[in-house]
């Protein structure tokens, strides 16, 4: 059988990326991981990021603004990527008292682990969790999804201000006369003691 030929093994998605010249992929290779930790000696790698644990990610957030007083919006159009890391940060700490059930949930999920697992201390000592919650904030996804929301915040905030700005630049239309008869200071003010 020398004319049949042996199927050769498809190339892996990496390899094909690899095998792309950098111009002809973009600014960003097409398979991004999340961040890779060792604990306990265990290796975890955090999954990619979809809409439905953006919207999780934002529930918690939003239950954690519930209770402080950060101005998450402000800071997503003006802060730096450093200071909206470290509002996000600041949030999910907050989160451990006020969303600990949603917020333990997102993080086994994001890990791939079930909740018990993620909760034994044998695998996930206590001290650990700073450092768990430190990598979802290095997350490439969810740093992107804040990047974007800050640049189309900016984006509304510069529109808005154009807007102000046009309006106070545009003269108030004048007013027509009044038909009706004048009245004197003297008229508008109304009797007085002596009369």
């Amino acid at each position: 059988m020398a004319g049949e030929q042996k199927e050769q093994p498809e190339e892996t998605l990496e390899a094909q990326v690899a095998a792309t010249p950098a111009e002809e992929r973009g600014d960003k290779p097409l398979v991004v991981k999340g961040p890779t930790f060792e604990l306990e000696g265990h290796t975890y790698t955090m999954r990619r990021l979809n809409y439905l644990d953006h919207s999780r990610f934002a529930g918690i957030i939003d239950q954690a603004l519930r209770h402080g007083q950060i101005d998450l919006v402000g800071v997503a159009s003006r802060g730096k990527q450093e200071e909206q890391m470290q509002t996000v940060i600041t949030l999910l700490l907050g989160a451990l008292t006020y969303a600990p059930t949603e917020l333990f949930g997102f993080l086994a999920s994001a890990l791939e682990v079930s909740r018990p697992t993620l909760l034994d201390p044998e695998r996930f000592p206590f001290a650990s969790l700073p450092m768990v919650i430190g990598k979802l904030v290095e997350h490439p996804d969810l740093q992107d999804f804040f990047v974007a929301i800050g640049a189309l915040l900016e984006g509304r905030q510069a529109q808005l201000l154009a807007a102000q700005l046009l309006a106070a630049q545009t003269p108030a239309p004048p007013m027509p006369p009044s038909s009706g008869p004048s009245i004197s200071s003297e008229d508008a003010a109304g009797p007085t003691s002596e009369s």
